[in-house]
């Protein structure tokens, strides 16, 4: 297995996702995924892949696994609380938000819907 093919096909779901191709982005970082079971940026964007289509368990589990990989990746964490906040788990939206906000990330928004 090449490595650089997992940047191939992480590279096409990101421009996937920006074309908001959520579907075909979320199979190139699934191949991605495929290829390097550790490719943190992979989950992550499939994360939002999954967010948009309305897969937020999905979401979860992907940033859960990123967050593992990295307990300081702010960006998931905001993530992961979107995910979260749209699951009804307004607590765990909310300790994600105060989360991304120690590791410096600003998290009003987040903050403002969950833990008020």
């Amino acid at each position: 297995i090449n490595p650089d093919e997992a940047i191939i096909y992480y590279n096409k779901g990101l421009a996937e996702n920006s074309l908001k191709n959520y579907s075909e982005a979320e199979k190139n970082f699934d191949r991605a995924i495929e290829l390097n079971g550790y490719y943190i940026e992979a989950y992550f964007d499939r994360s939002v892949s999954k967010i948009f289509l309305g897969n937020y368990h999905g979401a979860i589990v992907d940033l859960n696994f990123a967050i593992k990989l990295n307990p300081k990746y702010a960006e998931a964490y905001i993530n992961r609380g979107v995910a979260r906040l749209n699951t009804n788990d307004k607590e765990g939206a909310c300790e994600d938000a105060k989360q991304a906000q120690k590791l410096g990330y600003n998290a009003s928004q987040l903050t403002k819907l969950a833990c008020d």
